[in-house]
């Protein structure tokens, strides 16, 4: 996901967001859309109210949701 968060709210916005257990990356950008994130939900239905929670919690109402469209896995095994 990418949203667009005033300066003014970008502290409480990271917090609520890392407040989900399902957030495996938050990180800002120089750009418009200054804050990315990963959301992990179990459906879109769950990803759907996630968001509209946050926007709720936050006032940030410019997030979009980019869902992925395929997963990548890698197996990275070490010998100890």
């Amino acid at each position: 996901c990418a949203a667009k968060v005033p300066k003014d709210k970008l502290k409480k916005f990271v917090a609520v967001v890392n407040s989900y257990a399902g957030v495996t990356h938050n990180y800002r950008r120089s750009n418009e859309y200054n804050v990315w994130f990963t959301l992990i939900a179990p459906d879109q239905e769950t990803l759907n109210k996630y968001l509209t929670e946050m926007r709720e919690r936050t006032g940030v109402t410019d997030i979009i949701s980019m869902t992925a469209t395929q997963t990548f896995k890698i197996d990275a095994t070490f010998e100890l």
